[in-house]
């Protein structure tokens, strides 16, 4: 009950999550898509900050700290040092090993991977408590209608047979057929047989969606649609800034300032810095931090609509 009431206090003061489901999600694709299709540092790297800034506004910040110590930290690490040990292309050698050079151009290149993943699955971790099930099927309900019933059938019953999963178990558990006391073959029998009571829910579970939907009529008459999101005022101002920032960043990106190179020798577009590369990564900073900022003045909305009135006529 708690989370739930985080959760809501937390979507309810950010403005930017409030938005218009296409806004958000032209927005998360454009960041991503950027984030994963260049190699550029200072491209990357704004783009980590803004994410990492990002995620604290919303609930479980202690647990996705923790995600990032303990595999965020140790996957960036992998992928430098396996970039650096299997690709020794580049002319400034550091270390040789008996496979070949371990070269600077390789390591950095490594770290700029590492970064970019590193990036992307942050953005996803926002991207999952912003868009949820009903903005995808307000998204794709009217162009894919069949595509959407799908997904949202998707989203359900995927959680739904994990809860199913553990009932089971729960229920064998119960009979004394507990599998952590048993032994590997014990263990897979028991597994197994968990599973198959699972897949005759699930065929019987669908039988019974097929007969609900056949006895509802569907299919057979014009499919209507009702949406809970409008697109107000707020959200083309919002959009209009954003698709601003975004044109920005891409004109400086396409005339050179997001190019880089690493083999064979490293080149990074933009440097040294020039007052048209420093106005673009400026673009570029305010399109990854546009959620912050929108975000906080949103909280600072809140705040001010729940501070006390002073009476001024009060003695």
């Amino acid at each position: 009950m708690q989370e739930k009431m985080l959760w809501s206090n937390a979507m309810r003061e950010n403005l930017f999550a409030n938005c218009h489901p296409v806004v958000l999600f032209a927005y998360f694709l454009s960041v991503v898509l950027i984030t994963m299709l260049t190699a550029h540092p200072v491209v990357i790297g704004i783009s980590f900050l803004a994410g990492f800034s990002y995620r604290f506004f919303f609930p479980e910040r202690k647990r996705f700290l923790k995600e990032q110590i303990f595999l965020g930290i140790p996957l960036f690490l992998l992928i430098v040092v396996f970039n650096a040990a299997f690709n020794h292309y580049g002319v400034t050698p550091l270390y040789y090993l008996k496979t070949g050079a371990i070269t600077l151009e390789a390591i950095l290149y490594g770290v700029v991977a590492g970064m970019m993943l590193w990036s992307a699955l942050i953005w996803f971790s926002v991207v999952n408590f912003v868009m949820t099930t009903d903005k995808f099927i307000d998204i794709f309900g009217r162009l894919f209608p069949t595509f959407s019933l799908f997904l949202s059938m998707v989203f359900r019953f995927v959680p739904h047979f994990r809860k199913r999963f553990l009932i089971i178990r729960e229920g064998q558990a119960g009979i004394g057929k507990d599998i952590s006391d048993e032994h590997f073959l014990g263990k897979f029998k028991a597994g197994v047989a968990e599973i198959s009571m699972l897949l005759s829910w699930a065929l019987e579970s669908a039988v019974q969606t097929v007969n609900s939907m056949k006895s509802r009529g569907y299919g057979t008459g014009k499919r209507t649609r009702y949406t809970i999101y409008n697109c107000y005022v707020s959200d083309y101002i919002i959009a209009g800034i954003g698709l601003l920032f975004l044109i920005g960043s891409m004109t400086g990106f396409m005339q050179g300032a997001g190019k880089s190179q690493y083999d064979p020798v490293i080149q990074i577009g933009g440097f040294p810095l020039s007052c048209f590369s420093v106005v673009t990564y400026l673009f570029w900073l305010c399109f990854c931090f546009f959620p912050v900022f929108v975000s906080c003045y949103g909280i600072g909305l809140a705040n001010a609509c729940m501070e006390p009135k002073v009476d001024m006529k009060r003695r």
